[in-house]
């Protein structure tokens, strides 16, 4: 018989996580920081309590991770770990010494999949458990909140095109667009001259950016642990300029990593100027020849090297494109879907289901149900 009791007290020796048992929906051992209340150690316990994967985790409103993983009727509870740091006074220990002292989820990820191999003879990565809905739906409260912050404090101009500003970045990231983000950096690094506004907007959009690469395809836990290194960055600048490069560089590298996945690892010149072109003419019907014009290059040596350096087709390139770009569309605005495909050089209606089905395996109907 395994001592599940000897496995926590060894694992939070190790690990210095908190870490606490379950047997059938009943608490059989605990062991946490003593800095760490039984209220924020219990409060959602019915959540992950719930949670029936075998390894999962749970994000809350403010922010704290919990990891769980289910061997038999046993349930492994680790956490909380935060998400983001916490700001505390730099000129009071005793203050210091009051706030608990959060585990990096780093480490609790780590444990979490140790765990799992020994216990359920699996092999798992941090961003294999991490939920994403979870996180989704606690970070857009932020946003809104934060939003509603700034909304107070700033004109409507001013609000309108922090907004306009935000929608543009979502599409640089989630495209890995480098080229339209660097005809964005003066409008990134406007600043205003209140360091509490700039550093309330960064944490704003780094949460934007965060999702936005996540969207785009960047690993889930990644994502989350340069947020958070970001965000460490900020709290330490006292200059709003400084704090306005910070933002342009977390911008650049969560496109740039986005770019890379979607071309490999290693996009050349030619991949990159051919996905430049094609953005930029996207309510086009965009034609191989075409671009092959644009580059200098002839048809054929354009197709057989894109396919070469990108592994797809330059045709199912263009299509994964528009397709991407017709989500964004239908997800956030009310544009019919007629009028979506006009916009995106489709010859008719019927020719944008017919290729959306292809690439995201629903009609844009029922894409637009699901996420509205």
């Amino acid at each position: 018989m395994i001592d599940y009791s000897y496995i926590g007290n060894m694992v939070h020796n190790m690990f210095g996580v908190t870490v606490r048992v379950y047997h059938d929906g009943m608490l059989i051992f605990s062991r946490s920081n003593s800095d760490i209340s039984k209220e924020l150690l219990s409060e959602h316990e019915k959540v992950y309590l719930s949670f029936t994967a075998r390894a999962s985790s749970y994000v809350t409103p403010e922010l704290y991770f919990y990891g769980v993983l289910n061997h038999d009727d046993l349930r492994f509870v680790v956490g909380p770990s935060s998400l983001v740091p916490d700001k505390q006074p730099q000129d009071d220990d005793r203050e210091k010494r009051a706030k608990p002292a959060f585990v990096p989820i780093e480490k609790a990820m780590q444990f979490l999949c140790m765990l799992n191999f020994f216990l359920n003879n699996e092999k798992l990565s941090a961003s294999d458990i991490v939920r994403y809905d979870s996180y989704d739906a606690t970070v857009a409260q932020h946003i809104r909140t934060g939003k509603a912050e700034l909304n107070d404090v700033l004109s409507r101009k001013q609000f309108d095109e922090l907004y306009d500003t935000e929608q543009k970045m979502v599409r640089v990231i989630r495209t890995g667009d480098t080229g339209a983000l660097a005809e964005m950096k003066d409008e990134i690094l406007r600043t205003g001259s209140d360091i509490v506004k700039a550093r309330r907007y960064f944490v704003i959009i780094s949460s934007v950016a965060v999702r936005s690469a996540v969207k785009g395809g960047m690993d889930t836990f990644d994502a989350f642990t340069w947020n958070k290194k970001f965000v460490n960055r900020c709290d330490e600048l006292n200059d709003v300029d400084d704090i306005a490069a910070l933002k342009y560089k977390m911008i650049h590298f969560y496109t740039n990593e986005v770019q890379k996945i979607r071309m490999g690892n290693s996009p050349s010149k030619l991949v990159i100027d051919a996905a430049s072109y094609i953005r930029e003419h996207m309510s086009e019907p965009i034609k191989t020849d075409q671009i092959a014009e644009a580059l200098y290059l002839s048809r054929s040596h354009l197709s057989r090297e894109f396919r070469l350096e990108s592994g797809m087709t330059l045709s199912d390139f263009i299509m994964l494109e528009k397709s991407e770009e017709a989500k964004r569309l239908l997800r956030y605005t009310e544009k019919p879907i007629s009028d979506i495909s006009t916009e995106l050089g489709f010859s008719s209606q019927s020719h944008l289901i017919r290729i959306f089905r292809k690439y995201e395996g629903m009609t844009p109907g029922e894409y637009r149900a699901k996420y509205i």
